[in-house]
């Protein structure tokens, strides 16, 4: 067996105390982390949730069946509720992989969409409530960054 001489010894002390420290930083951040993350529902959290979207979008779709004259602009809930439902989706009830790539993709095409739609159908009416409009999107779209920072962020898989 070898032996160390001081020297040695005292290069392996230091590198041993710069990796504790390392460590601990790293712990540090972990722990920043994990308190400005979102809560996530659980498990019936997540189920009654995709109930309300389910019966949200059975709503829309009886209302459009019974309606004798349909308009382009009666379709927002339906929109809305196939949002939500795609979103409920991706963020609740896929964990890892390709399938929560797609999902997630799907809501945020269908995100963009539902955005045009209501400009267009507020733009038909009025400035003020189209400007409305996008200034609710977008904080919808603030309010769900932390959903989407998983795939697009600093430390994604996806890159």
């Amino acid at each position: 067996m070898r032996q160390f001489t001081d020297a040695e010894k005292q290069e392996l002390k230091e590198k041993i105390k710069d990796e504790q420290e390392r460590q601990k930083q790293l712990v540090e951040e972990l722990a920043r982390l994990k308190d400005g993350a979102p809560r996530r529902l659980s498990t019936a959290g997540k189920f009654i949730y995709l109930g309300i979207v389910l019966c949200l979008l059975a709503f829309n779709v009886i209302i459009l069946l019974n309606v004798r004259h349909i308009r382009p602009d009666q379709f927002g809930g339906l929109i809305f509720a196939l949002w939500a439902i795609f979103d409920c989706i991706a963020v609740y009830f896929t964990k890892t992989g390709w399938q929560r790539l797609v999902m997630k993709t799907a809501a945020r095409i269908w995100f963009i969409f539902m955005f045009a739609y209501g400009l267009w159908i507020l733009a038909k009416v009025s400035f003020l409530l189209t400007a409305i409009w996008a200034a609710m999107i977008v904080l919808l779209s603030v309010w769900r960054i932390s959903i989407w920072r998983p795939i697009f962020g600093k430390n994604s898989r996806y890159r």
